[in-house]
């Protein structure tokens, strides 16, 4: 297994039994994230846990393939963003695979950078859309029972409200750039 890369822009595991292929996406992903490769199936069962935000995934492996590791990871809990990156063509057995997107390959170092940063907003998104929906609740419980105007100047009403517009306007960052990497991806353009 091979690790490197720098830490912030999320952690990713690179699965791949073609250990060029593993170490190249590596590369390619290294500048920008915590990036860790696993040289088959039964190594990638070890490698990922919840600190994983992306699995790179291939579906053709000796031993233990793709579609075995997924349905594991997901048996145990994993929660993460998993993007099947293989040479085979999609057939309908993946219908009922839980996975975020399947991608064949070859891919380019910008394909690979936009996926995994696609999946990484994703995941943020849905994280900080939770939070927005938990507090909204909160929000208009209060609001429902304590009518009175005095209670919007509570000090934690203010900082739930303020909380809440940070996440909105976050979650309205997030889709835009979100959009700009869809608009960059049709357009040929480098993310």
């Amino acid at each position: 297994m091979v690790s490197g890369g720098v830490s912030g822009g999320g952690r990713v595991v690179v699965v791949d039994d073609e250990e060029r292929v593993a170490d190249v996406y590596a590369t390619f992903l290294a500048d920008d994230h915590d990036v860790e490769v696993a040289y088959g199936g039964e190594e990638a069962l070890d490698v990922v846990d919840a600190t994983v935000d992306v699995v790179l995934l291939d579906r053709r492996m000796p031993g233990l393939h793709g579609d075995e590791v997924l349905e594991r990871l997901r048996d145990r809990g994993y929660d993460g963003r998993v993007v099947m990156v293989t040479a085979l063509d999609p057939g309908y057995d993946i219908i009922d695979m839980d996975f975020e997107q399947y991608v064949c390959k070859p891919i380019d170092r910008d394909e690979l950078r936009t996926i995994v940063r696609r999946e990484l907003l994703r995941s943020n998104y849905d994280d900080a859309l939770q939070e927005y929906l938990r507090l909204q609740s909160k929000v208009t419980t209060i609001s429902e029972d304590h009518p009175d105007p005095a209670a919007s100047d509570d000090e934690r009403v203010r900082a739930l409200r303020d909380r809440l517009d940070d996440l909105r306007d976050g979650l309205l960052d997030t889709l835009v750039e979100h959009a700009e990497l869809a608009y960059e991806s049709e357009d040929g353009g480098t993310a």
